[in-house]
């Protein structure tokens, strides 16, 4: 193993051993993970199983239990093993590993199979290299795109123009009346809008923000809560606002198109650092 490899393996274990991921389609789909192969292993038995969630310490499975199972469990104290397998995504070759475990909790799924239950696994070593490396470089990948998420992006005539958005069909709605605004930043989580008015007309206040941009059909309604309200010109009266929206009334398509222009912005950045 190269030093690199090793130091970035003992970064993961000691920053994220205790990072729960839970494992749906894309987290499949990123990892490489082969969903349909996993099993679990008690006194020579094997039992097919789905990884549910996991981290670097522990994993909760769905399997079906059937007395024959549990007559298992008792026997060997309650010690077992899971196997996972994974296709590498550099050379697409497969690799599995076990990791040594004991179940802790055996609880019933109730859905239609009487038969389904959640077992909660403890590791009781640490887990193999390649399976910390795998789970690690994917909770990275994720914290950064996070990241690059809640980061708002600076609306300049540059970027304006790229990303379609018309500055002028900006409004703002606050107790039903509508006012011209200038949208300064924007993210998935909040944007930074200028708005003539003062700090009482708008701070804590429920209001919706329309976006028209060229690449959307409709005009987009982002509703929120100014948490933040602050001076810009007394004389003018002009007030820098910051709106936190309502992650459950925002536009799945305006979760897209955010996102797409952050990794645009992310790419660019990027290649500007390179060279």
């Amino acid at each position: 193993m190269k030093e690199t490899e090793a130091r970035q393996i003992s970064y993961y274990y000691e920053n994220y051993s205790d990072h729960e991921v839970v494992f749906n389609h894309s987290v499949i789909t990123a990892t490489g993970l082969i969903a349909n192969r996993i099993s679990l292993k008690c006194v020579s038995e094997t039992f097919p199983c789905i990884l549910y969630l996991g981290s670097m310490r522990m994993a909760k499975i769905l399997i079906l239990a059937k007395v024959f199972l549990f007559e298992k469990l008792k026997k060997a104290n309650n010690k077992v093993s899971i196997r996972l397998f994974f296709v590498q995504p550099e050379s697409k070759k497969e690799i599995s590993f076990f990791i040594q475990s004991k179940v802790n909790s055996q609880n019933k799924y109730h859905g239609s199979n009487p038969n389904l239950y959640l077992f909660s696994l403890e590791y009781l070593n640490r887990p193999p290299d390649d399976f910390i490396l795998i789970l690690g470089r994917h909770i990275e990948l994720e914290s950064q795109r996070e990241k690059r998420f809640q980061e708002r992006i600076t609306i300049n005539d540059t970027n304006q123009l790229e990303f379609g958005i018309q500055s002028m069909e900006t409004f703002l709605f606050i107790e039903g009346k509508g006012k011209k605004c200038i949208l300064n930043e924007i993210s998935i989580f909040s944007a930074k809008v200028l708005i003539e008015g003062t700090p009482a007309d708008f701070a804590q206040k429920r209001v919706i923000l329309l976006i028209k941009m060229q690449s959307l059909k409709e005009m987009g309604e982002m509703v929120g809560i100014v948490t933040r309200c602050d001076i810009i010109s007394e004389h003018e009266k002009l007030v820098s606002l910051i709106i936190t929206f309502d992650q459950d009334a925002i536009p799945p398509q305006y979760k897209m198109w955010i996102g797409e222009c952050l990794e645009t912005i992310a790419l660019k950045r990027k290649k500007k650092n390179i060279f």
